[in-house]
């Protein structure tokens, strides 16, 4: 029983990681497209730090860590409700043996 927890429980988190990698990939998409469209600097030199472009890129810098945390967190919390289920279940170690006199 314990080896269908944990296969289940691996699953879920590979599931997990598809879902966070694709919320990443969009909004990766939808903060490109805005510093493309609200672009007005010129190539080569810097943003200055309170225009658009600058903006966009805070956010999708603090989104990457944002996804990157909420994703390391919910994998953790399955990791450890595997380990409390399989604690529950048990039944995967042998008894021992008496020994006879």
């Amino acid at each position: 029983m314990r080896g269908v927890i944990w296969f289940v429980g691996w699953g879920l988190i590979g599931l997990w990681s598809l879902i966070a990698w694709g919320s990443y990939a969009a909004f990766s998409a939808v903060t490109g497209l805005l510093n493309t469209v609200g672009t007005g600097s010129v190539d080569g030199f810097q943003n200055e730090p309170l225009s658009f472009p600058a903006l966009v890129e805070l956010l999708h810098g603090l989104g990457f860590a944002m996804i990157g945390i909420v994703w390391a967190g919910i994998s953790l919390l399955i990791i450890g409700l595997m380990l409390l289920f399989a604690r529950l279940i048990g039944g995967s170690s042998p008894e021992p043996r008496s020994q006879r006199p």
